[in-house]
């Protein structure tokens, strides 16, 4: 999630308008702000522009922001046109070019200025949101209309997802997300994900010794939103574009696109405005939280001051038993069904980073215990071989992918209280793939037992042999063929029978096989009932035939199978098939 930064606006002079009278408004509070004259919809705005042009006469208005520490400054701009249906119908947007010195430095509007107040005729129409890319000789600019705002503000809390912008047309003003803590490795390979959201990563500290108080929320005012805080930090800091109340509206674009959100909003100072040819983005740091953010909208984002937002507690162990190492991490993360592993990872990979940095081979061991509302609980377990001649691994694994798939699940909503995390690192080269595999006797007795020497090549190490034994059923018909799978536990899928409940669902993630086994999988010719999270294995089809119709809920037929494991001292790749015959 890597961001974008945009536009620089030229200097103009001159401006007339004329006026129109206000067009009834389609929300709660529009119409009493226009009856009170603090802001200027759509209609005002067309037709003081034609008029202005009529005229011979520019258009033009002014916005707020901070450059530096908390001074809210003015920055001029000149309406050019009103873009009709961007992206989606009944969107519009209104076209600007602007002017303060910080532009004509850089030739860029600036990262962090989303939802900048813009008035004309000292009214409220709407916030500095959109640009339209690098290196502009003539910055322009898009101003999200304050009516479209507005309705966010009056929307009730629900599920929703917002847009994203087309290409080679105004896109969002980048907003800087200011980190603290996060070790600079993980984040150069996480940036990817934060570039989609049109963020702009920035090293921060928390605070400043030069503004030690921070006053309340103000039209202009920076504003920031956390992803996570507490040993580590992530905030994005923009700036608000109206306050009524307990209400706060900032950026005029998108965050996540997440519909409903509960993040905490603080207040935040500015050390400094960066500028340079390519973009220019304002360095800053959150200050106190005050509030909670509510809404993620396409218009805007939309918070609550005094409200708390719902944070998911979240504890890292990192040990090493070879040096004794026993450091813990305390953050607290977003609650989202998408965010909250990626966060998690985002702790996970960086304490490991920060306590036992290497650029050495070493395995990862991970336990990551959840704990939900209601006294339930998952605990999931993954191992990671990881090599500095081998792709970025991190040692979270199929760990949080359960996670993610527990907080995605479509029986219920979990609420998860807690989350805690023990990773233990062994700076050892632990990382082999399986070379070959045959079965010690091509026959075998009717229900005997299979064994398997597997050859494990240690990457830039020995060969070592490991044995596995698969014990069968009685019953197999003579001269048959049984074909057994082995490999590492990686890439052997468990056995799970379908879920009726969250119950169900999380032991049956609960199965997966460590990626430091070596797993044998054998398909029988026979079948086994799976119902309600269980497996009736090896029942005579007479009997199934007789339970399946009577059953109230759905149950489902599978091929049976025989599964054995054992644990080796490496992260085994790769997977091969041998057979054995009935004698």
């Amino acid at each position: 999630m890597r961001l974008y930064l945009l536009f620089a606006l030229p200097l103009m002079a001159g401006c007339a308008v004329g006026g129109a009278p206000p067009p009834p408004a389609k929300t709660d509070s529009m119409p009493r702000l226009l009856k009170e004259g603090k802001v200027m919809d759509l209609q005002e705005v067309t037709a003081l522009l034609k008029a202005a042009r009529q005229q011979g006469q520019p258009l033009c208005g002014h916005g707020l922001t901070v450059f530096e520490g908390t001074q809210i400054e003015r920055f001029e701009f000149e309406i050019l046109d009103i873009m009709h249906n961007f992206i989606y119908p009944r969107h519009d947007l209104i076209l600007f070019r602007g002017e303060h010195p910080r532009w004509l430095d850089g030739g860029n509007v600036i990262a962090g200025m989303s939802g900048s107040p813009c008035y004309v005729n000292d009214k409220l129409i709407g916030a500095l949101s959109y640009t339209m890319g690098f290196y502009q000789k003539r910055a322009l600019g898009g101003i999200t209309p304050i009516e479209y705002m507005i309705r966010e503000m009056d929307r009730p809390t629900e599920l929703g997802r917002a847009f994203e912008p087309a290409p080679n047309g105004p896109v969002p003003v980048r907003t800087p997300l200011h980190v603290r803590g996060v070790s600079p490795r993980v984040l150069r390979a996480l940036e990817p994900e934060f570039e989609k959201h049109h963020f702009l990563l920035a090293g921060s500290g928390s605070g400043s010794a030069l503004e030690t108080e921070v006053g309340e929320f103000q039209p202009g005012s920076a504003i920031g939103a956390q992803l996570m805080n507490g040993d580590y930090d992530f905030t994005a800091i923009g700036t608000v574009t109206f306050v009524e109340g307990d209400k706060v509206l900032a950026f005029g674009h998108p965050f996540f696109n997440s519909g409903e959100i509960s993040l905490p909003i603080t207040t935040a100072v500015i050390h400094t405005t960066f500028t340079g040819l390519a973009s220019s983005f304002k360095l800053g740091s959150p200050v106190r939280v005050v509030g909670s953010l509510v809404h993620d909208r396409p218009h805007a984002i939309f918070g609550r001051i005094g409200k708390s937002a719902r944070m998911i507690p979240v504890t890292i162990v990192v040990t090493n038993p070879n040096v004794k190492t026993h450091e813990t991490v305390k953050v607290n993360v977003l609650d989202h069904p998408l965010y909250t592993p990626f966060m998690i990872q985002i702790a996970m990979s960086s304490s490991v980073d920060a306590f036992e940095p290497s650029d050495n081979p070493r395995l990862i061991a991970s336990t990551v215990d959840v704990r939900l509302a209601g006294g339930r609980a998952a605990s999931f377990e993954s191992v990671s071989s990881i090599h500095p001649l081998r792709p970025f691994a991190g040692g979270a694994g199929d760990a949080l992918g359960n996670v993610m798939a527990l907080l995605q699940n479509e029986y219920e909503a979990p609420a998860i209280e807690s989350v805690d995390v023990v990773q233990e690192v062994v700076n050892e080269n632990r990382s082999a793939t399986l070379k070959e595999a045959w079965p010690m006797a091509d026959e075998v007795e009717d229900g005997g037992t299979v064994r398997i020497r597997t050859v494990l090549r240690q990457f830039r190490g020995a060969e070592k042999t490991k044995d596995i034994e698969v014990k069968l059923p009685r019953g197999l018909e003579r001269g048959s063929v049984v074909k057994i799978q082995v490999g590492g536990g990686a890439h052997m899928a468990p056995e799970r029978a379908p879920a009726s409940n969250l119950e169900e669902f999380i032991e049956s993630l609960q199965k997966d096989h460590r990626a430091n086994t070596l797993v044998a999988v054998a398909d029988l010719p026979s079948y086994n009932l799976q119902y309600k999270g269980r497996i009736l294995d090896q029942m005579p089809n007479s009997v199934l035939a007789q339970i399946v119709p009577s059953l109230d809920e759905a149950a489902f037929l599978g091929q049976s199978r025989l599964t054995a494991s054992v644990d080796t001292d490496w992260v085994v790749s790769g997977a091969a098939e041998v057979a054995v015959r009935i004698r």
